[in-house]
């Protein structure tokens, strides 16, 4: 999908919003996890054992994004709600700026990448 749009010559940033505990998974015990939109209920009776796995699987997850916008020259970035949104105004306004002003493409690190 990303690289039709690159394609027709749009230049993007990919941001991802996360909550700070959804980085660190700092949870124990027998937790119950709700999914949101359907309501599904997923229970970890050990939840401290899935942390290792989780932080993995989100690293990966992060890392397929980040290799796939500088193939096509956008930019990636992560925002935990609990930093100030005025640094990621700014990060998203430079971005915005670059792809406007340069003929081809050009990355930019502002902010916290993570």
């Amino acid at each position: 999908m990303l690289g039709g749009l690159s394609s027709s010559g749009a230049h993007g940033t990919l941001l991802q919003v996360v909550d700070p505990a959804g980085g660190t998974f700092p949870y124990s015990g027998r937790i119950e996890f709700v999914e949101p939109e359907g309501g599904e209920v997923i229970t970890a009776g050990r939840a401290e054992t899935w942390a290792r796995d989780y932080t993995a699987r989100v690293a990966a997850h992060r890392a397929a994004i980040r290799e796939e916008t500088s193939k096509l020259g956008w930019l990636f970035s992560t925002h935990t709600t609990d930093r100030s949104a005025a640094e990621l105004l700014l990060y998203l306004h430079s971005g915005m700026m670059v792809a406007k002003g340069s003929a081809g493409r050009v990355a930019i690190t502002a902010g916290r990448t993570s």
